[in-house]
């Protein structure tokens, strides 16, 4: 009883989070959120940071804040005023007051690479990576990294979410297992069998034992969450897809390619969906040290 207790209360906390991370442009009451967790407006407040570490305030206003500075990123010379209404501010001065009060300095004069370097979440990062925090090596921009344009359908995923997995591996590893089993007893509603991996956060600005990152699996039709299996539609979406296959060096430098090489020069900006991690290879297989994936980002034109 006590497990599927706990399995619930993950569940319900899961659908405000997605609805949260789905609707940055709007204002979302408590009593709204309470609703959609199922719980008394009263508590759920209690609740959530029981278990989030963190108010539902201080949660939505670090999402936005870190959804901006990723807009921020993505275009250099992006247009405040849309950021700001992307992310739920209703004007530029109040979206610049939140920003100045969480960085020390004002969204128009922030140097990015400054401010993720000198940030918390570098000072943490559990590696002296080449790549992150830093501009892509100039010795390796001569490499051959081939990026394809590819159109993918809706996709129904059934997912384990974890936190603070780039700082306890192991966290990644224990929901791979309980996912495993899931879909040991499941496989009617698999659509593949695919595993997918998923972070809606950026590791260079989202603190790291806040990161989330999804373990999933594609269904072949829609389903109701089950505790902590929780579900998510991905609509359809042109892909921009790069193979790698190597250890962690040749994972991280993929990621930080597509975001710091490829996009500047592509014509397409990353659109406001997660980015994916398809497995080729399982972890059963070839171990967690060793990487066989494709790395999907999802695509919209630069200029429409």
């Amino acid at each position: 009883m006590k497990d599927e207790s706990r399995q619930e209360y993950i569940e319900r906390i899961n659908r405000v989070i997605d609805h949260i991370s789905e609707h940055f442009d709007t204002e979302n009451s408590l009593a709204d959120l309470a609703d959609i967790a199922c719980f008394s407006e009263y508590h759920f407040h209690r609740i959530f940071r029981a278990m989030m570490g963190e108010t539902i305030g201080e949660f939505t206003g670090r999402m936005r804040m870190e959804r901006a500075v990723a807009l921020m990123r993505r275009s250099r010379s992006a247009n405040l005023s849309r950021i700001a209404i992307e992310c739920g501010f209703n004007s530029v001065s109040n979206f610049s007051r939140a920003f100045k009060k969480r960085y020390g300095v004002s969204p128009s004069r922030t140097d990015l690479d400054e401010l993720s370097q000198d940030s918390k979440i570098g000072k943490d990062y559990p590696t002296a990576s080449r790549y992150y925090f830093k501009p892509f090596p100039e010795d390796e921009l001569a490499l051959d990294f081939e990026v394809k344009i590819e159109q993918r359908a809706d996709l129904h995923l059934a997912y384990i979410r974890t936190f603070g997995l780039y700082l306890e591996p192991q966290k990644g590893m224990d929901a791979y297992a309980r996912l495993m089993d899931w879909v040991r007893q499941n496989k009617e509603l698999l659509l593949d069998d695919r595993v997918i991996g998923m972070s809606p956060d950026d590791p260079e600005v989202t603190p790291l034992e806040k990161c989330r990152y999804d373990l999933c699996v594609a269904l072949n039709q829609p389903m109701a969450p089950q505790g902590e299996i929780g579900c998510m539609l991905i609509p359809a979406s042109n892909y921009a897809v790069h193979h790698c296959a190597g250890d962690i060096t040749a994972f991280e430098r993929a990621w930080s390619y597509f975001f710091k090489v490829w996009f500047p020069s592509s014509g397409y900006v990353p659109d406001s969906m997660p980015a994916m991690e398809i497995f080729h290879s399982r972890p059963e297989d070839v171990g967690w040290e060793y990487f066989d994936i494709d790395c999907c980002v999802p695509i919209k034109p630069l200029w429409r």
